[in-house]
């Protein structure tokens, strides 16, 4: 779990990098893309510490930060493959299914200039489509893999199915928070989940509906500024990169000002 949360905090991580300023950005820059070069594999992928080998998740992360960092991920290669060399593998042999992952990647091919319903000989969209429950409005497994179906198609400019907003929203707890799998129960919303949704919102043009998030978002933020997953929780509630980077992708895509929220990128 630890490595896991190693790969994604260092991609994350380099999406927000630019939002600080003067010759310590270019070293925390450098630092942050010399960690995340230890964890790709010869194939050109990127493991998610779970297990040998690369993923197709991990993968997409790595790229989209890249991207955000200003490198060419095309120009990032291991043993000859770079990370795109890879997802387009992985969409050949059919390993990218399921809205969330196909969504994952969609996002990859909009952010690198290309164009998701021909990424390797396969359209992207169709399975984000196609994993879409017009009777709960949701996509995939929950939350979750809806905010980055929203996302994928709002990127694509791809019209959402109709009730998907609204089936999205329909999870939202009374804190304003959303959970991982649509649980509602009082305290099962989570700081990454809730991040987001507010970027699908965002990108969806509901940017009215994410204010009782940004509140809930709030109240979740520790004394240091930082972000844990969840609060209360018996695990621990010590801020953590991942959930913290995400928190500010949020932020960001709301407009908010972070010097207003203790500046957590610093």
């Amino acid at each position: 779990m630890i490595r896991k949360i190693a790969i994604l905090a260092i991609a994350l991580l380099l999406c927000v990098l630019p939002l600080a300023v003067g010759a310590q950005t270019d070293q925390s820059l450098e630092r942050a893309l010399d960690a995340l070069r230890q964890w790709q594999q010869p194939d050109g992928g990127f493991t998610n510490g779970f297990a040998e080998g690369s993923d197709v998740g991990a993968t997409a992360d790595a790229v989209v930060a890249l991207v955000a960092a200003g490198v060419d991920p095309a120009g990032w290669r291991a043993d000859g493959g770079s990370p795109l060399d890879y997802l387009e593998e992985q969409v050949r042999n059919g390993a990218v299914d399921g809205p969330g992952l196909a969504a994952k990647v969609a996002m990859v091919v909009v952010v690198a200039g290309g164009l998701p319903t021909d990424f390797a000989g396969a359209d992207l969209i169709a399975p984000i489509l196609h994993g879409y429950d017009e009777s709960i409005g949701l996509f995939g497994g929950g939350p979750f893999d809806s905010a980055l179906a929203v996302t994928a198609l709002a990127a694509a400019r791809v019209s959402l199915p109709e009730g998907a907003l609204s089936g999205l929203l329909s999870t939202r707890l009374d804190d304003g928070s959303f959970s991982f799998s649509g649980d509602r129960t009082p305290g099962a919303g989570d700081s990454n989940t809730t991040a987001m949704v507010i970027q699908a919102l965002v990108a969806s043009g509901a940017s009215d509906e994410i204010d009782p998030s940004l509140d809930y978002l709030r109240g979740a933020q520790n004394e240091d500024g930082g972000w844990t997953y969840q609060k209360p929780s018996a695990y621990g509630e010590e801020t953590d990169a991942n959930s913290t980077a995400l928190v500010i992708q949020a932020l960001m895509a709301a407009g908010e000002d972070l010097a207003a929220w203790g500046d957590p990128q610093q």
